[in-house]
């Protein structure tokens, strides 16, 4: 029972921080601001897309990269090609 309650304190914990970066992403206009500092798609997800996930990762304190490979629940792969 304990764990459970642990995981939903850490789920919630996730979402006042995904709160946070959005609402950070809409008041510094983070999609210009990757657009001028030479952040551009050239194919799959766009980085506007990509940068919560990047910024929840580096907050919580996990590797980005294991993340976007084991985590079944992401709209998104990364391409190993």
């Amino acid at each position: 029972m304990n764990t459970t309650i642990q995981q939903h304190q850490e789920q919630q914990e996730v979402k006042r921080q995904q709160g946070k970066i959005s609402s950070f992403i809409g008041n510094f206009q983070a999609g210009t601001l990757l657009n001028k500092s030479g952040v551009v798609k050239l194919r799959g997800v766009s980085p506007l897309a990509l940068f919560p996930l990047f910024s929840c990762y580096l907050l919580q304190g996990n590797n980005f990269y294991s993340g976007i490979i084991t985590n079944a629940a992401l709209p998104f792969k990364k391409n190993r090609a």
